[in-house]
Order: structure tokens, then sequence, then C-alpha cells
């Protein structure tokens, strides 16, 4: 959310007191990826770390509490360390609470395991809608420079080509220069406009 405050407040700024249509445009639409965070972010908890945190549940449990995958249960709630990492709740934390520490291998398990792996689905998601958008960026310069590269190239070629022209109209007037007035000719008259150009 701070992420999609800062790029909606700059955004304003280049459209309200800048008057730059292209960088609001740009901000607007860095602003709308912001706020579609959360659905990357529940793709990559769904389909990876959400297993990933249940698998994990089941190894600590098997390895480090001695309790078979089919009897695992999460840790006591509080925390995403504290499902993971430690014991599951007590008798006198289950009847205050019916839902703390649900077995492993339930529908109600996927909520926890949502629950521990949250903070890194949060993040991994800003930065899979980050990526994109720098990917974005990229291509445009890219493309923004293969641009500027043709329109160069099309510059040149046409100048080289009125360079040409120019030449061959000099050497053209040259030739009929010295068929009228001979070689001293064409030499006094580029002298004169030698003269004249710096005069």
């Amino acid at each position: 959310s701070f992420c999609w405050l800062v790029s909606t407040m700059v955004s304003l700024f280049y459209i309200v007191v800048n008057k730059d249509f292209d960088l609001h445009l740009r901000w607007m639409t860095i602003s709308m990826g912001m706020l579609v965070v959360p659905i990357p972010q529940r793709v990559i908890s769904f389909i990876v770390l959400t297993p990933l945190a249940l698998c994990t549940r089941g190894l600590v449990c098997l390895l480090r509490f001695k309790e078979f995958p089919w009897e695992a249960r999460w840790g006591a709630p509080g925390s995403a360390w504290s499902l993971i990492w430690k014991p599951a709740a007590t008798e006198a934390q289950m009847l205050d609470d019916p839902r703390a520490s649900p077995q492993l291998w339930t529908f109600d398990s996927f909520g926890e395991g949502e629950q521990a792996s949250f903070f890194l689905s949060a993040w991994l998601g800003l930065a899979m809608v980050v990526g994109i958008f720098i990917h974005q960026a990229l291509d445009s310069a890219a493309a923004a420079n293969t641009r500027k590269a043709e329109l160069f190239g099309l510059v040149w070629g046409l100048g080289q080509k009125v360079m040409n022209l120019a030449m061959e109209d000099v050497q053209n007037w040259t030739q009929k220069l010295k068929a009228k007035m001979g070689p001293s000719g064409v030499k006094i008259v580029g002298i004169g406009l030698l003269v004249c150009t710096l005069a």
C-alpha cells in the first residue's frame, strides 16, 4: 500500500505541477501495478509457498518432535516462526481457541500454511510486479534506442546523398568553367570565392 501511495502521489505531481502527461501515465501504470500485487502474491502462496510450508512443518514434526505425518499439527499460533518451528498448542490453548494447531493434512491446515508463508509471498508478489515493470521499461528504452538509431541512419544517409549531389554539381560546374575560362580562370574564381567567404 505504501508503494501504491507513493506512485500515485508522484503521478499526480507530474500531471498537476509539471503538466507532463507521459510521465503521469507511466507512474499511474505503476500505481495500478501496485494495486494488483495481491494477485501474484496469492498465486505464489497457493501454488508454491503454502505446500512448501506444509512439507516443512511435516519434516520439523518428524525430525524434531518425533511425530508421524498423520499425527503432525501446526505450531502454536502467533507468528510464522511459531507455526513452523514451535510445538503444537497445548490442550488448554486449544480449549481457548478450537482452531489453534489444526492437524497438518486437513483443509483447515491450508489457512495456517498461508499465514506461515504470508510475509514471503507478499515480498515475492511485489518483486514479481516490479520485475515486470523493469523488464517493460528496459524493452521500451531498447525500442526507443532502436528508433533513434534508425532515425540517425536515415538522416546520415540523406546527408550523404545531399553531399554527393552537391559534389557532383560542383564538379560539373568546375568542368564547365574550365571549358569556358581555362584552368587559370578556375583558380581566379576559387580565390575570389574564398576571399568573399572570409570577408
